[in-house]
């Protein structure tokens, strides 16, 4: 494994938080279709709910991935732990444009597996956009495999 997880600070959290929001609302775009403007709005109202003590919010675990040997940040990391079922469950991943297809990704996961073990977790579950086929061969290759489908329908207005 070549990357380490490390605790974000506030200041890493303001930062990955804005850059989350925005990526999560262009996605939005796409699978809700969106505006860009109402998809941020959406983002932050859940966000919001999620989150009411930000980087504090109990079970909620924020983490800057970096690299073992340079300590460079390479990406961030964001699970919650559902304790009742003993499941964790990845909120995000971000692996740094510039970053990728570096193995940091894999590594990631792989810290990941660790630290869901030190927590007692039987299972990782995570939500993958259906139009993000790179994504979803990825973690496929890392040995997820499909546990439900989350399916929508949508009209145009007239």
């Amino acid at each position: 494994m070549h990357v380490v997880l490390r605790p974000m600070t506030e200041d890493a959290y303001q930062i990955y938080l804005r850059e989350h929001e925005e990526e999560y609302a262009r996605d939005r775009m796409i699978t809700d279709r969106e505006s860009f403007e109402d998809a941020l709005r959406t983002t932050r109202v859940q966000h919001a709910a999620m989150l009411p003590q930000g980087l504090k919010t109990p079970d909620q675990f924020f983490f800057v991935i970096a690299d073992k040997g340079s300590g460079r940040v390479v990406g961030y990391l964001w699970f919650s732990l559902r304790r009742a079922s003993r499941e964790l469950y990845l909120c995000h991943i971000l692996i740094k444009e510039t970053e990728r297809r570096r193995g940091y990704g894999r590594s990631a996961l792989e810290a990941l597996d660790d630290k869901a073990k030190e927590l007692g977790c039987r299972a990782i579950w995570l939500n993958v956009m259906a139009n993000n086929q790179g994504a979803i061969d990825f973690y496929r290759a890392q040995g997820y495999r499909v546990g439900a489908v989350h399916m929508s329908k949508h009209h145009d207005p007239d």
